[in-house]
């Protein structure tokens, strides 16, 4: 999360362009899932892909080419093995779900779990929260534990983001959009920690919205 934020700022004020495709192609070898969908994104919307989209279309070309030779000299090479490890193999489908994707069922226990007492109260009430299965990082996360309430400016924000992005046409959506799949997984508003940095992204798209060129209107 931090280094996606960082990601987005950079992206966003248009700087360290190279340092952000080095610090992309990295977090892809966190194990994340999520990392890949932020780099397949980056890739697609990224404000550098437009400034010199030629370099950028050589590099994750001469990337996949190069990996694709090192596995063909070395079919066991570290490389390889952390791609089966941790992305292959955990794309692989059981019961109706990925094996890594550990999202979807607290999404599908939340359902299970929600009652009128935790819409009004949230679960933080209960005498006993580890009869819960874990909801520590999903979308209704805040519902959860603090009732629909509190988890109202969280789902505002969701909705702004989206509404911003629509709104400018996708210019600058890799870090509208990186912020709503971000708190999707990781709807951390009320960490203080996290908060400060969702709270300074949040301040730079509103800015960087802001400081658009107005569009022309010509009368004929």
């Amino acid at each position: 999360m931090y280094v996606a934020i960082v990601t987005m700022f950079n992206d966003t004020l248009r700087q360290n362009e190279k340092l952000n495709w080095v610090l992309i192609i990295l977090i892809i070898f966190s194990g994340s899932l999520f990392s890949v969908a932020l780099a397949a994104l980056f890739a697609l919307t990224s404000n550098s892909i437009r400034v010199s989209k030629k370099k950028s279309l050589i590099l994750i070309g001469s990337l996949f080419a190069g990996y694709l030779l090192i596995s063909f000299a070395s079919p066991e090479n570290p490389i390889k093995v952390a791609v089966d490890t941790f992305y292959s193999d955990r794309l692989v489908v059981e019961d109706g779900r990925f094996v890594g994707d550990n999202r979807t069922n607290q999404v599908s226990d939340f359902f299970l779990l929600v009652n009128d007492e935790i819409l009004l109260k949230g679960a933080t009430n209960s005498n006993d929260l580890r009869e819960f299965d874990d909801m520590s990082s999903n979308p209704f996360s805040i519902t959860f534990r603090y009732g629909m309430i509190i988890s109202i400016p969280y789902f505002l924000l969701l909705i702004w983001l989206i509404v911003v992005t629509i709104r400018n046409r996708f210019e600058n959506s890799y870090t509208t959009l990186g912020l709503f799949l971000l708190l999707l997984q990781r709807p951390y508003l009320y960490h203080m920690s996290w908060s400060i940095l969702i709270i300074a992204t949040v301040w730079l798209i509103y800015h960087a919205a802001r400081k658009r060129p107005a569009r022309v209107v010509t009368t004929r």
